[in-house]
């Protein structure tokens, strides 16, 4: 189906001057070769892609060409001016943990992958029961407040530039603040969290600590539909309260939501998102359902393409829209036409109990971080993991990894590295085609 994209129109404008190329984040800079006796008036949109064109420069045009033509024509900025987030998922620009970024997409152009990503379950309690969990199959025991904070300290060494902090309920964790603290701003970091414990003063001080956004998940667009998905009488609300608290408090405030064919088909899921806007949500992402956790025996969870193809389509649509807020479809973001799967390779997660996995849904274990360092287990991955892939990594090995028949997961890590074995990823998604300057990718996924 064929569209017109319309430019973004909830995005302030800016005046060029003279005066302001001495800001302390010149982010004017790009467009200084203009003609300084005029004023000239830019959207947010376009000095932000400007800005991004000259700090990628090294990368490459096509790679430059690429992130500003097709990426940004996809994507909606925040409306809180500068520095300004292209996702909860991305730094935002300017910023120190941008130039975090740049530094890994130069690594991984040099063929020297980083881990850009990591998300660490600081616990598998709950307050909720939710339909979808997908930690019910794991064992409940927790890392020490000092075992986290050393496994952020070596991702960060490594250049990781991004770090979400998740569960169960993280807020359950009465070291949340000292492990945010940690990372120092010297990443992006997330609390993904159901709401419930989000109080004031918790807001105030996890602000200062230094967290970056918050992510509420959300089942329905319906209270009573989501606390009986939620088995929690009342924690719709919650969630709600705990949305307009992290808008109060400054926070990135953001929903996560689980986008099932049933929401898909009767409509539901976009209503959703347009009560988000309606809300003060800032970014909506969509997951997939996944066969893990509570699912782990219904393969029928998975998305059709069909119900992607929907998913990406409302990416564009909401993000080409003031009636939505910014939409993160990974069925889009995660597609072979744009970032691919990553797990494995620059994505990761850490289980409560220290088990590291290509990402949160994906039970193969590849080591501990309590009894190895995190860049030799990283090592053991890349073995297997060499590029990303086009597609979800644990949708095209489910079958594969069920047939082990554990009850327990993550799988050890011996039979994890004998399923990966057999993975083949001669090429990888269109991202890193136009990142990488060696051989081994082709074109096939252009010209699909």
């Amino acid at each position: 189906m064929s569209r017109t994209l319309i430019p973004h129109q909830n995005t302030p404008n800016y005046t060029c001057t003279n005066s302001m190329k001495d800001a302390k984040f010149s982010i004017l800079q790009p467009i200084m070769h203009l003609d300084p006796m005029k004023k000239t008036t830019f959207s947010l949109q376009t000095l932000i892609s400007l800005f991004v064109r000259q700090q990628l420069r090294p990368l490459g045009k096509d790679f430059v060409d690429f992130v500003s033509q097709e990426i940004f024509e996809t994507e909606k900025l925040s409306r809180t001016g500068v520095p300004s987030f292209i996702s909860s998922y991305f730094p935002p620009f300017p910023s120190r943990s941008f130039k975090r970024l740049v530094a890994a997409l130069a690594s991984q152009r040099a063929g020297k992958p980083v881990p850009e990503m990591v998300n660490i379950a600081l616990t598998c309690a709950c307050p909720c029961n939710c339909w979808h969990c997908s930690i019910f199959h794991r064992p409940e025991n927790e890392l020490s407040t000092t075992e986290i904070i050393s496994v952020i300290e070596q991702f960060l060494e490594l250049g990781c530039y991004h770090i979400g902090l998740t569960g169960g309920e993280p807020l359950q964790r009465g070291d949340l603040v000292e492990i945010v603290a940690s990372i120092r701003r010297r990443a992006v970091s997330l609390l993904y969290t159901t709401g419930i414990g989000f109080d004031e003063q918790r807001a105030k001080q996890l602000k200062k600590a230094g967290l970056t956004a918050i992510q509420i998940s959300l089942d329905h667009s319906q209270p009573e539909q989501h606390d009986a998905l939620r088995q929690r009488p009342g924690s719709f609300q919650k969630a709600v309260n705990a949305l307009a608290l992290a808008q109060k408090t400054g926070f990135l405030s953001c929903v996560t939501t689980v986008a099932t064919p049933e929401r898909i088909l009767s409509g539901e899921l976009e209503s959703f998102c347009l009560l988000m806007k309606r809300l003060g949500a800032e970014e909506v992402t969509l997951f997939e359902p996944a066969a893990i956790g509570k699912l782990k025996d219904d393969q029928s969870v998975f998305l059709n393409q069909g119900d992607r193809d929907y998913l990406m389509e409302l990416h564009k649509k909401a993000n080409h829209s003031r009636r939505f807020p910014r939409l993160v479809s990974l069925s889009f973001v995660e597609s072979r036409h744009r970032l691919g799967c990553q797990a494995g390779y620059t994505r990761f997660y850490i289980t409560s109990g220290g088990e590291m996995t290509p990402c949160d849904f994906t039970p193969l274990s590849f080591g501990n971080v309590c009894r190895e360092r995190v860049r030799d287990i990283i090592a053991r991955m890349h073995s297997s993991f060499k590029l990303p892939g086009k597609d979800c990594f644990y949708r095209q090995n489910y079958a594969r990894i069920a047939d082990e028949g554990r009850e327990e997961l993550p799988l050890p890590a011996e039979v994890s590295n004998r399923i990966c074995q057999q993975l083949d990823r001669c090429s990888g998604p269109l991202f890193y085609q136009k990142l990488t300057v060696t051989s081994e990718l082709d074109e096939e996924v252009v010209q699909s």
